[in-house]
């Protein structure tokens, strides 16, 4: 009889790192089910009725910090209904492990890239005991582009033709503000990327691509590639109308790209107009890269978002 995993997921019904571990949990002979928990179930009632249905052999939560509270709750409602092992990941799991493990409610914690250590973990899953492990990127880079959706994800797909996507994950800088450097940078494979993107058009009718990468308008020839993929297909996609870039690398090669591909507006992080906070701050960009990267913008029509801190 294969085992069953339920992955909960909060705010939106939406998550990419829990798509690819449910992915993968199957490829290694699991049942799988992505459940959302909504924030106007403050019982947790809908999610306790899924987990009795459902009867799930092992329960992943991956929250955020905003989402702490609800996950803590949920985690001590499921406690109280079910015997099941329980394990939590996410960005917030992964910057404060120690305070997530007392709180007794979980028997495990992963800190990181969960892809390299799910297998095991799946596993030996009954031994867990109230440990924090520490994840690692998996060998294979492709796994990281195959996806398991739940019924109610492919149906919001279906209907609103909408996706979101990664091409990379992290960052290669190491701002001292931002975790996303924190982590090995991870360009996934081009290949299995439009794959991906190719298999979620033609089985649920997605058109539209929402790049959630940190910074994907930052290589013209990358975006070269991606346009000249897209237009050999023959397939009617397109990619977010807003992207995310860096300053410093931002230039007019990519910018025509962009407008090439349909992007309308582009975000950057300039953070701060002050030199000696970017040098503290080890942003690796100049101010007048932050000057020339607005006017590039402005040359090619493109809407243009400051972040400052």
């Amino acid at each position: 009889m294969m085992k069953k995993l339920l992955m909960v997921i909060f705010t939106e019904n939406s998550s990419l790192a829990a798509s690819m571990l449910c992915s993968l949990a199957r490829e290694h002979g699991w049942e799988v089910d992505t459940c959302f928990a909504p924030p106007q179930d403050k019982d947790g009632s809908q999610i306790k009725l899924f987990v009795e249905q459902y009867k799930p052999d092992l329960i992943g939560f991956s929250f955020k910090s905003w989402e702490r509270n609800q996950a803590l709750s949920l985690a001590g409602t499921i406690r109280d209904t079910v015997n099941t092992k329980i394990i939590a990941g996410g960005i917030h799991s992964t910057l404060m492990p120690d305070e997530i493990i007392q709180t007794g409610l979980f028997d495990a914690v992963v800190v990181g890239d969960g892809m390299g250590v799910w297998e095991n973990i799946l596993d030996e899953y009954k031994n867990l005991n109230g440990e924090i492990i520490c994840g690692k990127q998996h060998p294979n880079k492709h796994l990281y582009n195959r996806h398991f959706h739940s019924e109610s994800q492919i149906e919001r797909m279906k209907a609103t033709e909408m996706a979101t996507v990664l091409t990379a994950i992290g960052c290669p800088y190491k701002c001292t503000f931002c975790h996303s450097g924190s982590k090995k940078f991870l360009p996934l494979p081009f290949d299995s990327f439009v794959e991906y993107v190719m298999e979620l058009h033609n089985k649920y009718g997605v058109r539209s691509f929402h790049l959630l990468d940190d910074l994907f308008a930052s290589d013209s020839k990358n975006l070269e590639r991606f346009r000249k993929t897209i237009e050999q297909s023959g397939k009617s996609i397109v990619f977010s109308s807003q992207v995310t870039g860096r300053a410093s690398s931002f230039n007019t090669d990519v910018a025509a790209e962009l407008v090439k591909l349909g992007v309308e507006t582009i975000n950057f992080g300039i953070e701060t107009a002050a030199s000696n906070l970017l040098k503290f701050l080890n942003k690796r960009q100049t101010v007048e890269d932050s000057y020339r990267a607005v006017q590039v913008c402005r040359e090619f029509g493109l809407n243009c978002v400051i972040n400052l801190m």
